[in-house]
């Protein structure tokens, strides 16, 4: 199996997939098999090569900032799983998607701020 095929044998199974520094982030936790476990550690390297492409900004709720990447179709709401009361903004080589929701996002919640 590559990571290419693991990549999307997770997503099939409803699971997200983000790196954050060296360290990989799948969840929901409950849906990893043993054997999944076991091929995301040994193709841990090459699924880290694979994500940098899809970097987002979180800014958590305590004021640290931190930079994930992604798989480019995760959406900043499947992100909110694992970092709950974050915000978060797409980085310049993000999705434009991913860009055009976040900045309709922030547009919302700053007139919010304002009313």
């Amino acid at each position: 199996m590559t990571a290419t095929d693991l990549l999307t044998t997770l997503r099939a199974r409803g699971l997200t997939v983000a790196a954050d520094g060296d360290a990989l982030i799948v969840g929901p936790r409950e849906r990893l098999t043993d054997e999944l476990r076991a091929a995301i550690r040994a193709h841990k390297r090459d699924l880290l090569a694979e994500l940098p492409r899809y970097r987002w900004l979180i800014l958590e709720s305590d004021s640290r900032c931190r930079e994930v990447c992604c798989l480019p179709e995760m959406t900043a709401r499947e992100l909110a799983d694992c970092y709950p009361g974050a915000r978060f903004l797409p980085l310049p080589d993000s999705a434009a998607e991913a860009v055009a929701m976040t900045y309709q996002r922030t547009t919302n919640t700053e007139t919010q701020h304002h009313v």
